[in-house]
């Protein structure tokens, strides 16, 4: 109740305007969206229409007709000081009489009275049976709208094209169209089902118990109470008895049927009526429809990763897309102490660097050491942001990450996922040690599908200097990537290895 109280005086102010014709667009599609998604804001309308355009009706009354029916001695100061005092005044609690204090009236039998209708009163009759009409035809548009089917129950960064109306969380939703263009949505329908619909998407509500699904992705949680729940497409039914199941619609035609609990029948509707072709599926098992309708050999489902299932999962989505997924890339993680000139040259130690495993000899040393062949802070050029440490080879070597992208495994299998890798590469003056990074696209199974590299930066492009250059790369992240594997190698060519990297980064980015 303390929600719709709020919206009242909203309505009121958007009325106003639409009576006296100052309401803008906007402000029409606000109050145009309440009474249509919320039954309280429709009574409310209708109710505060007719009294303002009964007030509205008196107040058009000639002033020299209603000056010649007040009476003789009739004080209009005094009416209207307390009229004001009426307005301003606190108020008053009345307490309800119970029936038992309630005071006994006589009702004697009047007279036959005669009426005399005058101009006034006549043409109240008629506005006040016209603003009833208005009402009644009103009511009646309103009740011949498409009925709600089901309820807008979550989103993740969505964007609604062509729809009618206001939408977010918690508005009932009617039958008929909506294209979600960008991130996820999650509607209840009025049944008990829940489906996960994954932009971009084009689908139409039809019922409580069925969608049809022009093209995207859609995940279905379907109860026992539910059962029947049907997704069509434009060249499939499929029909849930109780189950989990993703469907996926091109605009092509062709379509992907995917159970994970339970069991679907998949009806291809290309065909007449008496020559159907139908499947069922149960757990684990999936089936596509051609682009021109023909139903094509069941095979092995895919995993979950082939659809989003829940809303939690969906907003995973987007917690770390953009961001750096590489752990420790600056090695800043590790502790290393200061050498001074003639100390102990610190190649030498091998060192556990943390998020990264060594295959050989590996170390990582700080800018603040003062040694002549190591890179100094404030005397060579270094990378920005460098921080205080760095990592070394030592001799010919290797170390790595592993870093799963399971959670965007829906968007990389669409060919929807870029990457950007990148990292700062330096030698010591003209010594031909260098060093490569490399990420490796690998499946579940840990095959490697492609591999990116950068680096190898060589004496001559460094001018023979004790330096670092920054490079990077980009790509789109292969279909059916599971996780990506960066990689470190150094290669020594001139005494110790004098290679080092610094400050890597692996973003990857929704296209």
């Amino acid at each position: 109740m303390n929600e719709e109280k709020k919206y009242y005086r909203i309505i009121s102010e958007l009325a106003l305007l639409a009576l006296d014709g100052s309401i803008s667009d906007e402000q029409a599609q606000q109050l145009n969206d309440l009474i249509v998604n919320h039954s309280w804001a429709q009574d409310y309308y209708l109710e505060f229409v007719a009294t303002q355009v009964a007030l509205g009706n008196v107040q058009c009354f000639d002033q020299q007709q209603l000056e010649n029916d007040v009476p003789n001695g009739f004080d209009k100061e005094l009416w209207q000081s307390l009229a004001l005092n009426e307005k301003i005044a606190p108020a008053v609690l009345v307490e309800k009489i119970e029936e038992s204090e309630q005071f006994p009236v006589k009702v004697a039998a009047g007279k036959n009275l005669s009426y005399r209708l005058n101009k006034r009163s006549l043409f109240t009759l008629i506005s006040t049976a016209a603003v009833w009409i208005l009402i009644v035809l009103l009511v009646g548009l309103l009740s011949t709208e498409k009925p709600v089917v089901a309820k807008l129950h979550d989103t993740v960064n969505a964007v609604w094209s062509q729809q009618k109306g206001y939408i977010d969380i918690g508005s009932q939703l009617r039958a008929g169209p909506m294209v979600l263009s960008e991130g996820f949505a999650e509607i209840a329908f009025n049944s008990g089902v829940s489906v996960l619909v994954q932009a971009p998407a084009e689908f139409e509500l039809e019922s409580d118990n069925r969608l049809f699904l022009s093209s995207g992705k859609v995940f279905s949680v379907v109860p026992p109470e539910a059962v029947g729940f049907t997704i069509r497409t434009t060249q499939a039914d499929i029909v849930d008895y109780g189950t989990e199941f993703g469907v996926q619609a091109e605009e092509s035609g062709f379509v992907d049927t995917q159970v994970f609990k339970g069991k679907v029948k998949v009806t291809s509707t290309w065909l007449k009526e008496d020559n159907k072709e139908e499947c069922w599926l149960t757990a684990g098992r999936a089936v596509s429809v051609s682009t021109n309708g023909q139903l094509l050999q069941p095979y092995a489902a895919k995993s979950k990763r082939s659809f989003v299932q829940n809303i939690e999962k969906a907003k995973s989505y987007y917690d770390n897309l953009g961001a750096n997924l590489i752990q420790n890339p600056g090695f800043e993680k590790d502790t290393v102490p200061i050498v001074e000139n003639n100390a102990e040259y610190p190649m030498r130690k091998n060192i556990n660097i943390q998020a990264w495993q060594d295959k050989t000899a590996a170390t990582i040393c700080t800018y603040y050491s003062t040694i002549d062949s190591m890179p100094r802070i404030e005397h060579d050029p270094l990378p920005d942001d460098c921080g205080r440490n760095y990592f070394v080879g030592v001799e010919d070597g290797e170390i790595y990450q592993d870093i799963s992208v399971r959670q965007w495994g829906s968007l990389i299998d669409e060919d929807r996922v870029l990457f950007e890798l990148s990292g700062w590469f330096g030698g010591y003056i003209d010594h031909r040690d260098n060093a490569l990074l490399s990420a490796s696209f690998r499946d579940v199974r840990g095959a490697e599908m492609s591999r990116v590299s950068i680096g190898e930066i060589s004496a001559s492009e460094r001018g023979d200097k004790t330096m670092f250059i920054f490079k990077e790369a980009a790509g789109a992240v292969p279909a059916g990537t599971d996780y990506i594997r960066i990689i470190i190698k150094t290669y020594q060519y001139d005494g110790l290895a004098d290679s080092y990297v610094d400050n890597l980064e692996l973003r990857l980015i929704e296209k």
